[in-house]
């Protein structure tokens, strides 16, 4: 796989796992309560415990790892199962066809152009038929739509031409 390509699939799966930096955001606080309980537990410093090591529960290798896949797992299966996360991940495909059938100056192939505009004629659809909450929760979401806005002006000028 290329490395545009490569890129494409993070966007989109990045774009597609909406709680993703809530679960990060756990496991950074689970590695900072495991480092301060490994820090007491090995203490060296006079004035805590008299320099004498203090008694705490200690987290193992096998239990952190365990511990950071399930919050990961998570993360994930909550963002794909989500109807926010559905939403997000439409309203970013209909921005992506959008982009691509505005910059089709790459090719003049009539089946290319409406391909492009069938696929982001098909993902208005599907956003029409969710929740408006989860549509209007979107980031950016006045910026998506006067870029699909203009996908529709340029092909209608198209059409006319």
């Amino acid at each position: 796989m290329g490395l545009r390509q490569l890129y494409f699939l993070i966007d989109g799966l990045l774009d597609r796992l909406i709680y993703l930096s809530y679960g990060l955001a756990t496991i950074l606080a689970f590695i900072g309560v495991k480092l301060v309980l490994h820090a007491l537990h090995e203490n060296t410093l006079p004035f805590i415990n008299n320099g004498e090591h203090v008694l705490v529960v200690e987290i193992g290798t096998g239990l952190s790892l365990s511990v950071i896949i399930g919050i990961l797992a998570v993360t994930i299966i909550a963002s794909l199962v989500s109807p926010a996360g559905k939403a997000q991940t439409a309203v970013n495909n209909a921005r992506r066809h959008a982009n691509a059938y505005l910059d089709l100056t790459y090719t003049s192939d009539e089946g290319e152009r409406e391909r492009i505009y069938t696929a982001l004629c098909e993902e208005e659809q599907q956003i029409g038929t969710m929740d408006k909450k989860y549509r209007d929760k979107v980031k950016d979401i006045e910026d998506i739509r006067a870029e699909v806005a203009r996908a529709h002006e340029a092909h209608a000028k198209y059409i006319r031409s």
